[in-house]
């Protein structure tokens, strides 16, 4: 071995362990979710943590292939009890969020449900991927069952609020917590009747080694500051 190397491989062995637990905890987080959980990370400790957002869907698939998430908030209670069954958690499921769906329609009053029909295109998010699309198509599918018109699909909540942002479609559907600051008239929140309950659920995710701020987090996360901010940013606390 070269003297670099022994050098080298000195100054590791020397380095305690705590050197290593600055590495920041790696959250793995339901792309409609991510607004809320940037006010949260700024409440725990913005410099302890990094958000990884995404489609549920996507975020379970990098999970599974070994992604190294110590946290999981999804936005459905199927794909975190899953990880949960598969033995990919270390905690069962936790409820942290009830989410809402909205229609939005971008400088224009929103119509009523039944006025859809008429609508050539809108967007969602893909409903194979993210629980907000698929509530999106139940919705259509019970309120407006004759519609014939095109969907425009984001990978994920927070692509399809970007493709109406972008003027992609007059249209579509988002989660309410995206458009808490749009011009009420623009908005129109779906009756929770014509899809299933947005109940989004977190797991700590099992690895190697735990992270130390794992707990912390996770106690955070369910305390009564996060609550009264996970209800500011448009969801119904558990």
């Amino acid at each position: 071995m070269s003297p670099v190397w022994s050098r080298l491989l000195l100054v590791l062995c020397c380095l305690s362990p705590a050197v290593f637990a600055e590495t920041p905890l790696r959250v793995a987080v339901a792309a409609n979710f991510l607004p809320t959980a940037e006010v949260l990370r700024a409440e725990f400790g913005a410099e302890r943590m990094t958000l990884h957002p995404g489609a549920t869907g996507q975020l379970y698939a990098q999970i599974s292939q070994g992604a190294p998430f110590d946290v999981f908030l999804s936005a459905d209670q199927t794909t975190a009890q899953r990880l949960y069954d598969e033995g990919k958690a270390l905690t069962a499921p936790q409820t942290y969020a009830i989410g809402r769906l909205a229609l939005w329609t971008p400088g224009q009053p929103a119509p009523e449900f039944s006025q859809l029909a008429g609508f050539a295109r809108l967007v969602m998010a893909d409903p194979k991927l993210a629980p907000y699309g698929a509530a999106a198509l139940s919705c259509v599918q019970r309120l407006v069952p004759t519609w014939q018109g095109q969907w425009l699909k984001g990978t994920s909540v927070a692509q399809a609020h970007q493709m109406l942002i972008s003027g992609a479609a007059p249209a579509g559907f988002v989660a309410w917590s995206q458009v808490l600051t749009a011009p009420e008239a623009e908005v129109r929140l779906l009756p929770e009747t014509c899809h299933a309950p947005l109940i989004q659920q977190a797991v700590l995710l099992k690895r190697p080694a735990p992270h130390p701020a794992a707990q912390a987090f996770w106690d955070f996360l369910f305390s009564p500051t996060a609550r009264q901010q996970i209800a500011a940013g448009g969801y119904a606390a558990p």
